[in-house]
């Protein structure tokens, strides 16, 4: 169920929509590509944290977040869950 779950509303959302909604409006945009400063390395100056309608990437030096993550990590991410899928075993769907 939970992959079927997340599938679904993979497709559904825009990754930059979503991104958006906890960042803000986008300081550049590219093509469509959304950038903003990355909200996981506080020194990033320059836009490097960057969404297209899928897919959510740092290009920051000294972020963990990395490249091509989904909406899931994103939100996991950017609301501090990953502890609970590491002190307990849990994937995204259960942190989420």
């Amino acid at each position: 169920m939970e992959n079927s779950l997340f599938k679904t509303v993979k497709e559904q959302v825009d990754a930059r929509e979503l991104v958006a909604k906890f960042l803000g409006e986008p300081p550049e945009i590219h093509g469509d590509h959304y950038y903003w400063n990355s909200p996981f390395n506080p020194s990033d100056e320059n836009p490097s944290f960057s969404a297209n309608s899928k897919i959510i990437g740092d290009f920051s030096s000294s972020s963990d977040f990395g490249l091509k993550q989904d909406i899931f990590n994103f939100i996991v991410k950017y609301n501090d869950l990953t502890h609970c899928i590491s002190q307990y075993s849990m994937n995204n769907f259960d942190a989420l």
